[in-house]
């Protein structure tokens, strides 16, 4: 006996963890930087509106992205190169851009947004 299972998708949007959902969060920020906590200048992604539309404060939907050091001072993020940065995924260890499960061109994508930032951040900072 065989059983067959057919799955419809019809207009889901944007589902969480995949490239569109990405470049939606993307489309609605700036990119800031700004003091961490530990007063050290890190680059921040500032997503600009809330879930209901309404528009964030500056100290509201600011998600660390890299900087000379981490955000805390605490381990969990990538140290390996001369600056500090988020990781693509958090999980039990690493504090991550997403909690959400990433399909491969989202986790791509989120990379590649990352080693932009750096890039940028460490443009910035030598020349400060």
């Amino acid at each position: 006996m065989e059983n067959l299972l057919k799955v419809s998708v019809k207009n889901c949007g944007n589902a969480a963890g995949t490239l569109g959902w990405f470049n939606s969060i993307i489309n609605d920020s700036v990119i800031v930087i700004r003091p961490t906590k530990t007063g050290e200048p890190g680059l921040f992604l500032h997503e600009k509106h809330k879930k209901d539309g309404t528009e964030r404060s500056e100290n509201e939907g600011n998600t660390w992205i890299c900087g000379a050091g981490s955000p805390l001072g605490n381990e969990g993020y990538d140290n390996t190169g001369r600056y500090a940065h988020i990781y693509a995924y958090d999980d039990q260890y690493c504090i991550g851009f997403s909690g959400y499960a990433l399909t491969p061109a989202c986790e791509k994508a989120i990379k590649e947004f990352i080693n932009d930032c750096v890039e940028e951040f460490a443009e910035w900072w030598e020349v400060r």
